[in-house]
């Protein structure tokens, strides 16, 4: 199934997860209004804006940054934007800043993530997302052995997903959730959160092992 007609920006968003692997975050975005365009100077804008919203509003807010559930060697750096008009990629944009820096100390491997959940009004797993995030820190439970959630965080993600506007009133995006699956694009309506750790199913840039220890037997 081809994707949909329209104009649509894929948002990579990440940075370190180690010293040597990397993580990233997709989400969808579907044109709202615009001016005239859009042109490149608008995905430059929808490139830094992304990633300056994604560091203020989520990662490095003043109270309850998420960079606090994550340790020293995870980051916050890059975001790529691809751009598709009725299906075919037109063009692209890129923007970085210096790394953010979790602040937690280290306890879990690099490949535990914490898992949000992207509900839309459509029925079925294809028309929810799922945003696989890094959690290298120390804020677990226990006694269950799970995730030590906070609604801040939940409270954060929407706020970053909301419908944004770049260059001033020219262009507006809003949020979605893409499938590929059925060529179909519905609009996201809920964040949730697990409370499980996942490991590393969906992580495009996987933490793997090498085995270079051996005795014979």
């Amino acid at each position: 199934m081809p994707m949909p007609n329209g104009s649509f920006w894929r948002v990579s968003i990440g940075g370190q997860i180690n010293d040597t692997d990397t993580w990233s975050i997709n989400r969808w975005l579907y044109l709202v209004s615009v001016g005239t365009g859009p042109n490149q100077s608008d995905h430059d804008a929808i490139a830094s804006g992304q990633l300056a919203d994604f560091n203020s509003t989520f990662w490095n807010p003043a109270t309850n940054p998420y960079k606090a559930m994550n340790a020293a060697a995870t980051t916050l750096a890059t975001c790529k934007v691809y751009y598709y008009l009725n299906g075919v990629l037109t063009a692209e944009s890129s923007s970085s800043i210096t790394p953010v820096a979790g602040t937690s100390t280290n306890v879990q491997p690099a490949y535990c993530a914490q898992v949000f959940t992207l509900r839309t009004s459509g029925f079925g797993r294809s028309q929810r997302g799922r945003l696989y995030l890094p959690r290298t820190g120390s804020n677990n439970s226990g006694t269950t052995l799970q995730y030590t959630n906070f609604q801040a965080h939940v409270d954060n993600m929407a706020a970053f997903l909301g419908a944004k506007t770049y260059n001033g009133s020219n262009i507006t995006v809003g949020p979605t959730v893409m499938s590929l699956t059925h060529g179909t694009t519905n609009i996201i309506t809920k964040v949730t959160m697990d409370s499980k750790p996942d490991t590393q199913r969906g992580r495009e840039s996987r933490s793997a092992a090498t085995s270079t220890l051996s005795h014979t037997v």
